[in-house]
């Protein structure tokens, strides 16, 4: 695992360079841009991106994952979930705030999960102000990132209904096929992507624990 924090540290002072180099442009909401966690280029977008034996994912943001190499489905199946997460062109923001909130161990032992993962999309239609929020306050990060993990691995046929996630509190899913909705908002953009411990589903928002 010190190979793991090793490079959440990184991650984080990345961020919190660029976030104080840069900044937020007020009254701009999804102004806030995470410095990347990988930066290998991304493969031109293809619905024939190679898979796994057995792994069908869905939805419409998986043809823009990596045809090959870091990020493709191949290379996230060999990663421990944390580590994908920063592998996933979509997920910058989400590693950058894992990291930030100093949640990279504790994710990092638990064995079989199912983690719904919010886009960078989904960090900006936040705004400015909870999105810095999130990037500067720790407790506050840790308590709606934890939201989004469900402590046991759940394939697609086994997502709906509730299910408790690693804060105490529970969420729900509806829907049948590949129409799939969190809490009644969120969408699964791109789900049923597999890590060596983790099953991972895209969304569209950031899930708010109650």
């Amino acid at each position: 695992m010190s190979g793991l924090r090793h490079r959440g540290r990184l991650v984080a002072v990345a961020a919190i360079v660029q976030l104080l180099a840069v900044g937020c442009t007020a009254g701009e909401p999804g102004n806030i841009e995470p410095t990347p966690a990988r930066t290998s280029s991304m493969a031109a977008p293809s619905s024939a991106t190679a898979s796994p034996a057995g792994v069908s994912p869905f939805g419409s943001e998986c043809p823009n994952l990596p045809d090959t190499g870091d990020g493709s489905l191949v290379d996230l199946s060999d990663r421990d979930w944390v580590d994908a997460l920063s592998q996933v062109p979509a997920l910058s923001q989400l590693s950058v705030t894992t990291a930030l909130a100093g949640l990279g161990s504790d994710f990092g032992g638990i064995q079989e999960a199912t983690v719904f993962a919010p886009t960078d999309a989904a960090f900006r239609a936040l705004g400015v102000a909870r999105g810095r929020e999130l990037l500067t306050d720790p407790s506050a990060a840790a308590d709606v990132l934890r939201y989004h993990v469900v402590p046991q691995r759940l394939g697609p046929a086994e997502l709906g209904g509730v299910h408790r996630t690693l804060n105490g509190q529970t969420l729900e899913v509806t829907g049948s096929g590949e129409d799939l909705t969190v809490n009644g908002q969120a969408m699964i953009t791109c789900g049923n992507l597999q890590t060596n411990n983790a099953t991972i589903y895209l969304v569209d928002q950031v899930l708010q624990p109650s």
